[in-house]
């Protein structure tokens, strides 16, 4: 409001200098009767420690600090809530897209380095307590492109060890999910570690939460298997040719591994990836669904 209007800050300015006034602003005032409740809770623990607990009163004190560290909790957690729903509005200005749910609460977000199919890309990830976004964020004040979000209760996670022949493979995270699994990489061991009780923690809540309205008969989530880097080999994993301009990379939907054109000309439906239209498979999974029936689903042109 100063910012907007220069007579209420000039009014302001002369609320402070009064003497009754005490050099506090506006804000200074609004604030005391929160910063009341923990006084007061002060105030009782140093009365109950100097009472006899044969006291008359004793009891009494008692019951006043357990009633007043409840409204101090319940303040401290309306107040939590509201910064919360205030990040997620701020958040929602640059997502472009409605995220604003009266459920929703924001965890945590940062950039990552996705492994994409071909390279290694910096991705911002948005963590909250239902659904994991990721996109490209382009500046500060330019729109996040969404790449993906997933439904956090549908979510696994896997602390992977470094890959010794690559530096920038290291603090690796699996992240699978319905549809599309991904490595990311943080920029330090104590991110990696940030990023894993965040997600662990956001996942077995979320997953508790369903559980309390979801029937016990519904089936298991499928989750889609983390394609191989196409850096990762210059051969097809299964026949061993080399793979050249014209002898592209292809990846199996149900394994993950880079394979060759004929080694991959079989398409069948797998459950993870698309539950009704076929995609594409190496011949070692296509030969293992058709031998045995595997539950990833049914075979077809």
């Amino acid at each position: 409001l100063e910012k907007d209007s220069s007579r209420f800050s000039q009014y302001h300015s002369r609320l402070r200098d009064h003497p009754l006034a005490q050099g506090m602003g506006l804000g200074a005032f609004l604030i005391m009767p929160v910063q009341r409740t923990p006084r007061y809770v002060l105030l009782l623990q140093d009365l109950l420690k100097h009472t006899e607990d044969t006291h008359l009163d004793y009891q009494k004190l008692v019951d006043s600090l357990t009633e007043m560290k409840n409204v101090a909790n319940f303040i401290n957690t309306a107040i939590d809530e509201e910064e919360n729903r205030q990040k997620v509005l701020e958040m929602q200005t640059r997502f472009g897209i409605n995220i604003v749910q009266a459920h929703r609460k924001y965890v945590l977000h940062g950039t990552l380095n996705k492994q994409c199919r071909k390279d290694i890309k910096d991705r911002a990830f948005f963590l909250f307590s239902d659904k994991l976004f990721y996109g490209i964020d382009v500046g500060p004040l330019a729109k996040i492109i969404i790449s993906g979000s997933y439904d956090i209760s549908h979510v696994e996670v896997e602390s992977l060890a470094d890959d010794p022949t690559n530096d920038e493979k290291v603090n690796i995270i699996q992240i699978r999910a319905p549809a599309k699994s991904f490595n990311v990489y943080c920029a330090t061991p104590a991110e990696k570690t940030q990023w894993l009780a965040a997600l662990n923690t956001t996942i077995a809540s979320a997953i508790a939460n369903k559980s309390t309205w979801v029937s016990s008969g519904a089936e298991p989530v499928e989750r889609a298997v983390a394609w191989e880097d196409d850096g990762d080999s210059d051969l097809c994993r299964l026949c061993q040719e080399k793979f050249t301009f014209l002898n592209r990379r292809h990846h199996c939907r149900s394994c993950g591994m880079v394979v060759c054109g004929d080694c991959s000309s079989n398409k069948m439906v797998v459950k993870a990836v698309n539950s009704k239209r076929p995609v594409r498979v190496c011949d070692r999974c296509y030969e293992l669904a058709t031998n045995t029936s595997v539950a990833g689903g049914t075979t077809g042109e």
